[in-house]
């Protein structure tokens, strides 16, 4: 069955292709006409590209999670595969959401599940913004406009370890014990810092103020130390403490990677950081009907990783453009609680 779905995920994934060689415009390279994938196709296809790469990243090369790993996330995403560790629950036709099912809301099986795959994708992704060409879409991914937005309680995990080795200062014993979670969060230690580095990316790190009492002094003198080096090398880090919000929902809490063909990267770091980069995206589709490929994460941050109530992890990938417009809902959501936590109720 696994097979069967993971080659009906290679069939959509060559039709796919072979549609998008349909919609196309030509443009000259090195003298000679070369049809270029329109921006709808293109959007289309990074998420293909990506989630095979996730794929290729998780279980050839080896994520070190094998025990809960029961067959490839892409196939779960597009196929609807469903394995006796992690049942799909397909909340869209489409299969944008990918959520784990309620028995498996523990952290000890969540993290090691959803987090590695996003260290996964967060790798596939560092790997696309190095190339210099692409036959698959209109213009190479470090031509596009990456822009990170993260949601948490507190300031960013990997942000506050002094090394990818700390991880016992950031996480409770019982992930600090684990081999495969404590894996997760040194792993992404680097992934995260590798994304940084590109000169089209910004991140942005949304959370309480009041969360930052919540991180021991280590952990803080890390996250100055991490803040002083951003700052220093000239890297798009956005720091936003939120003064207006206590707390952020637990369906809200984790990240959103936005890949947009339309505006050109800042290279140079010209251009001013955004109050509310998600406010910006879904006001530009609305508005300009500008779509953009957004791929998420639901997840706990380690220091929550013994909650009496759990957060239901999931992932998710697509467009603002998906019909049934679940994901353009999404993104909104979040976008007015960050507006909710930044600015005052007079303002709003």
């Amino acid at each position: 069955m696994y097979q069967l779905m993971c080659k009906s995920f290679k069939t959509h994934v060559f039709l796919t292709a072979l549609l998008s060689v349909f919609a196309v415009s030509c443009t000259k390279v090195n003298g000679r006409l070369q049809a270029v994938p329109d921006i709808n196709a293109s959007i289309n296809n990074i998420k293909l590209i990506l989630w095979d790469r996730v794929d290729e990243i998780y279980v050839k090369k080896g994520a070190g999670h094998p025990e809960t790993h029961d067959g490839k996330v892409a196939c779960k995403l597009f196929g609807g595969f469903k394995t006796e560790k992690a049942s799909s629950t397909d909340t869209l036709p489409n299969r944008t959401f990918f959520e784990l099912s309620e028995e498996d809301r523990k952290d000890e099986v969540a993290r090691s599940y959803i987090v590695s795959h996003q260290w996964a994708y967060e790798v596939a992704l560092a790997q696309e913004l190095e190339k210099t060409e692409s036959k698959s879409l209109n213009k190479p991914l470090s031509e596009w406009d990456i822009t990170i937005v993260f949601l948490t309680p507190r300031m960013l995990t990997p942000f506050c370890m002094g090394s990818r080795e700390d991880v016992a200062t950031v996480a409770p014993k019982a992930i600090v014990n684990d081999t495969q979670r404590y894996k997760t969060i040194a792993d992404r230690y680097d992934s995260v810092r590798t994304l940084l580095k590109s000169k089209n990316v910004s991140i942005y790190s949304y959370y309480p103020e009041s969360g930052i009492s919540s991180r021991v002094e280590k952990e803080r003198e890390n996250y100055k130390a991490f803040l002083t080096w951003a700052d220093k090398e000239g890297y798009r880090f956005y720091d936003r403490p939120m003064k207006h919000i206590e707390k952020v929902p637990k369906e809200h809490v984790g990240a959103v990677y936005l890949l947009n063909p339309h505006t050109p990267p800042d290279t140079k770091g010209q251009a001013s950081a955004s109050e509310n980069p998600l406010t910006d995206v879904v006001r530009g589709y609305k508005e300009k009907n500008e779509n953009v490929h957004a791929t998420g994460v639901r997840a706990a941050q380690a220091k929550d990783a013994e909650d009496s109530k759990p957060i239901k992890f999931a992932l998710y990938s697509g467009s603002l453009a998906d019909p049934d417009q679940v994901l353009l809902d999404h993104i909104t959501n979040l976008a007015e609680t960050i507006r909710s936590g930044i600015e005052e109720k007079a303002e709003r």
